[in-house]
């Protein structure tokens, strides 16, 4: 009887439930059954306390002396799904002094943003990152991107509208004036200066934008330029360069790049390639191209050097149509002539040719041109007194080397040069400089050939003067690269007359040849290089289409010049060898050339 009735008392006590019923996502809840004896869950667990993560109902009973109690009420769990991440926005900049809003597109539930706020939006007055996170059903999301926000300078352009001299386009309400540090970034449209004159100081323009120059306008600079952007301008619009210190540009396209500083100790460097259209103006200041170029359009007039002002480095015309007219650009004229040259194209650098020891002037003119002057053109090398690099002017040679990375020859003979201007006639562009009496080359080579004969191959060899020459070493290679020395022929020192020399390899039937020049003080030349043989050797040359039309390609394995020669002689075109190269042969006359490198060499036939 008092089992019945302690088992009647067990079945009147029914187990209680306790424990969070509210979890998120991915997380856990323990729920507790009330004191008992035993349990039953409606999970089958058979614990005080379980842990569950998935939504649903469950309830318990409570086990005593083998008697179960009522069910307990029913527990419900609910799971809340995560917060999407929100996402911030809102103008990610403002100018300084300003502010901008941010808000989450999150529009329910609370928040919790990195500055404490707990406001769907809120207002900023600080550059830096800013990120916030959305809190629903006690569940809070991932925190949102980092929102950087910029605190723009005065003069930085807004890009409302196109036109510079708007106010409302820039930070601090006024178009840019002389002691104006402007930066262009991406922000709204590009501007277009037009219509008038506009002047600042540093002016920085950033990747993929392009500040452009109407005709009739002029940006005076008077710091520098900098960034990845780009001043576009047309013919007609103008830079001006005044700084009070050296002033540094990059990529420019401009109508006329004026140079005038009022200092003719002041430097304009430039970082990237520039080009005018219509002309460079030097007043005051030098322009140095580093290893950039300063390109003078097709349009572009002839600059006028001054000994205040002028260009150090690299400048050039691109290919500009002569035909049987004069050319005058960079201090080199090429006088009007019966031959039609096609196009001109002509470069100046400042490197001196090396002759061994010597140099020769600053100045080294490169002239590349459709067709050569066959019957003769002169050529005139002027320059001013900062190119004379120490040089005898009364006693000048003019020098020209056929072959890039070839050995300079003499083209007339010795000239006063005390006006900084010399004259010559040739049938032959290519590259050109003067040099005095003093540092002349120190051999003068007149030719190298070699021919298969029954005893080996014979190679000939003459020089018009020589100077301090021990004599010359031998070298041979079957790749027309690497090569051994396998003779020595005594030089004549120092002498003008014409020496023939002459060596036979007897080891081999063909080979590439060159000559390693001695000085007695140790200093070396080599000549170029020569092939004595039929076969292909290291170096292949493939040409086809041939016959051919338009353009041919040229394959080989060697490097050096790939020359195409007429039946005359006459080499009519001359480029580096690549690997594969496409040459345009469209303006050659119908008939029969040579194609050929470093000796080995193809028949092309033109139609």
């Amino acid at each position: 009887v008092r089992s019945r009735g302690l088992g009647d008392v067990y079945k009147r006590q029914t187990p209680t439930i306790s424990g969070t019923t509210s979890i998120c996502t991915g997380s856990t809840t323990t729920l507790t059954a009330s004191a008992a004896s035993g349990y039953l869950w409606s999970t089958g667990a058979t614990t005080q306390t379980i842990t569950v993560s998935t939504a649903g109902s469950y309830t318990v009973q409570a086990i005593a002396s083998g008697c179960t109690s009522a069910t307990s009420t029913p527990a419900v769990v609910v799971v809340n799904a995560i917060p999407t991440a929100p996402v911030i926005t809102g103008t990610n900049y403002f100018c300084s002094g300003g502010s901008t809003v941010l808000t989450s597109t999150i529009t329910t539930g609370s928040y919790l943003w990195n500055t404490g706020a707990t406001t769907r939006s809120i207002t900023v007055t600080a550059a830096g990152d800013y990120n916030v996170r959305v809190i629903t059903n006690g569940c809070t999301s991932a925190v949102s991107s980092n929102y950087t926000i910029t605190s723009l300078a005065n003069g930085t352009w807004l890009g409302n509208t196109t036109s510079w001299t708007t106010g409302s386009n820039w930070c601090g309400g006024n178009a840019p004036g002389t002691g104006t540090d402007v930066t262009i970034t991406s922000i709204g449209v590009m501007p277009v200066l037009t219509g008038t004159s506009a002047t600042c100081r540093n002016l920085t323009i950033a990747e993929g934008r392009t500040l452009a120059l109407a005709s009739g306008v002029r940006l005076t600079l008077r710091g520098n330029l900098s960034g990845l952007g780009n001043i576009v301008g047309v013919s007609g619009s103008i830079l001006r360069l005044r700084g009070n210190a050296n002033q540094t540009i990059p990529r420019v396209i401009v109508g006329t790049l004026v140079m005038d500083n009022n200092n003719p100790n002041l430097t304009l460097n430039l970082s990237g390639n520039v080009t005018v259209l219509d002309g460079v103006t030097l007043t005051d200041g030098i322009i140095n191209t580093g290893s950039h170029y300063l390109i003078l359009a097709n349009t572009a007039s002839n600059p006028t050097e001054i000994a205040a002002s002028y260009i150090v480095g690299n400048v050039r015309t691109p290919a500009r149509n002569v035909g049987t007219g004069a050319i005058t650009m960079l201090g080199l004229t090429i006088a009007a002539g019966t031959d039609n040259l096609d196009t001109v194209m002509i470069e100046r650098t400042e490197t001196p040719a090396v002759f061994g020891s010597n140099q020769g002037i600053r100045h080294v003119w490169k002239i590349r041109a459709g067709n050569q002057p066959v019957n003769g053109r002169q050529v005139t090398l002027s320059w001013s007194a900062r190119a004379d690099n120490g040089k005898n002017l009364t006693a000048l040679q003019v020098y020209r080397r056929p072959d890039i990375g070839g050995e300079w020859i003499r083209v007339g003979g010795i000239q006063n040069g005390s006006t900084r201007s010399l004259t010559v006639t040739t049938n032959s562009f290519s590259d050109w400089t003067a040099s005095d009496a003093s540092s002349p080359l120190p051999v003068t080579w007149s030719s190298f050939t070699g021919t298969q004969t029954q005893f080996g191959n014979q190679l000939n060899w003459t020089t018009s003067s020589e100077l301090n020459n021990q004599g010359f070493s031998i070298e041979r290679s079957t790749d027309g690269r690497n090569f051994t020395k396998i003779g020595f022929v005594q030089g004549y020192g120092t002498t003008n007359a014409k020496q023939h020399y002459q060596f036979t390899d007897r080891q081999v039937s063909e080979g590439y040849y060159r000559l390693q020049q001695l000085d007695f003080d140790g200093k070396t030349a080599y000549s170029t290089t020569i092939k004595v043989g039929d076969s292909e050797l290291g170096v292949a040359l493939e040409v086809y289409p041939n016959p051919a039309t338009d353009k041919v390609t040229v394959k080989t394995k060697g490097t050096g010049t790939i020359e195409i020669v007429s039946l005359v002689g006459q080499v009519v075109i001359s480029e580096l060898a690549a690997e594969t190269n496409e040459i345009n042969i469209s303006k050659l006359a119908k008939g029969v050339y040579t194609v050929r490198l470093n000796g080995a060499s193809q028949k092309l036939v033109v139609r």
